[in-house]
């Protein structure tokens, strides 16, 4: 069998440290763990969920990327080490066919029902078979999902409604379908998020910014906090999500600096969830990751207009896509809007759905606004953009202040 140093010198060689030059980074289900591989000054770095350092089931993630059968089937194996498979078998998918017919039944139920009978007979039944019919536990996307369709029902929201139903037609549909083509992989990921075998990779040796908290609709009403992270490198927004009711998520307050060593990150729309498993935590002081911030806001609508439409062409009836956005004023008013240097606007609105001017008016208090953290929505009038926290300057000192 070959040597351990001599399959991560090999490993080494094929992973580049930077993203351009090709893969810089692998992770893999060995078992019931993660394990993740990169190169950093030269050398092979590794992370498993497992806790361990050079474990088996690292070995295993190694011998299986440099390709040396011996390391997995010689004299001495890695016992009891075994790759999770990334496709779902068909007895599993023929198991999820009440799910799709309560998909189906709800969206009859809606249609004959109409949005001005919420409290239809039919309407509560079709949602009650399929909270029966779904995985148990519910995944957080199906769990969301249902939170607000009920809030759009209940608000008679037409626009809302139809793209959630539309959503969960295409779901269906990829639940039924026999070839199990990538795009339906990819949908039934995103519903069904760690539920679904492949639905989870890895992020590692990364630096974290939170930048705001809200509590949102599930099963139950304000049964889901969220709390969102901001990657300094790249500018990719995370979300860590979890129930009212669960002990799980990460310590420390809002803002926080998150150093990852590891952490689970769900495939499917985005902001993408993760988990945090291994990290410590540090209060931003002066403003040196506010700085980093700034750089990573978008400056016009028509890109904010841009990143809603792709996310919910990407994922219809599961998208909530979060922007930062860099206006160039806040309207007067309590229904005022937030303008870009062309003129055009993005409406605001709060927790209720009402007007969202004033709350954001009174976290930015006498400062600057310089960029605010939202969560984009289609509404009748526009574009609309609920505030979560923003960030302002205070002189020649920047801070950042929540509005939920």
């Amino acid at each position: 069998m070959s040597s351990d140093a001599a399959l991560r010198e090999a490993l080494a060689a094929r992973l580049s440290p930077s993203p351009e030059a090709g893969v810089s980074r692998a992770s893999l289900s060995i078992g019931t763990e993660q394990v993740t591989l990169w190169v950093r000054s030269g050398q092979l770095r590794e992370s498993c969920t497992c806790g361990g350092e050079g474990c088996d089931h690292v070995r295993a993630a190694i011998a299986f990327l440099v390709g040396d059968a011996s390391a997995l089937l010689g004299e001495t194996p890695l016992r009891g080490i075994s790759l999770r498979p990334l496709v779902v078998p068909v007895a599993e998918v023929s198991a999820l066919a009440p799910l799709a017919d309560a998909l189906d039944e709800l969206c009859l139920a809606t249609v004959r029902a109409g949005l001005g009978s919420p409290d239809a007979p039919a309407l509560k039944q079709a949602l009650e078979q399929l909270t029966r019919s779904a995985p148990q536990p519910p995944s957080a996307a199906l769990g969301r999902w249902l939170g607000r369709f009920r809030g759009a029902v209940a608000a008679g929201d037409i626009g809302e409604v139809a793209r959630l139903l539309e959503g969960a037609r295409r779901f269906a549909d990829a639940l039924r379908s026999p070839g199990m083509q990538a795009a339906d992989v990819e949908l039934r990921r995103a519903w069904l998020g760690a539920v679904e075998p492949g639905g989870v990779t890895a992020l590692a040796d990364a630096t974290l910014l939170e930048l705001g908290r809200e509590w949102v609709a599930g099963p139950e009403r304000a049964a889901l906090e969220r709390r969102y992270l901001v990657d300094l490198a790249d500018g990719e927004l995370y979300v860590e999500q979890r129930a009212r009711s669960d002990a799980e998520g990460s310590v420390g307050p809002c803002p926080r600096l998150v150093h990852v060593a590891y952490a689970d990150v769900e495939l499917g729309h985005r902001p993408r969830r993760v988990r945090l498993l291994q990290y410590t935590v540090a209060i931003p002081e002066g403003e040196t990751a506010f700085q980093r911030l700034v750089p990573l806001a978008v400056g016009d609508v028509a890109a904010l207009r841009g990143l809603y439409t792709a996310a919910q062409a990407e994922c219809p009836g599961l998208a909530e896509p979060v922007a930062l956005f860099a206006p160039s004023e806040l309207e007067p008013g309590s229904d005022g809007t937030l303008c870009d240097a062309k003129g055009e606007r993005v409406w605001l609105d709060d927790e209720q759905g009402g007007p969202g001017a004033d709350s954001l008016r009174a976290a930015v208090g006498s400062a600057d606004l310089v960029c605010v953290l939202g969560r984009l929505l289609g509404r009748a009038a526009g574009l609309t953009l609920r505030p979560l926290s923003v960030l302002v300057r205070r002189g020649a000192w920047l801070e950042l202040h929540r509005v939920t």
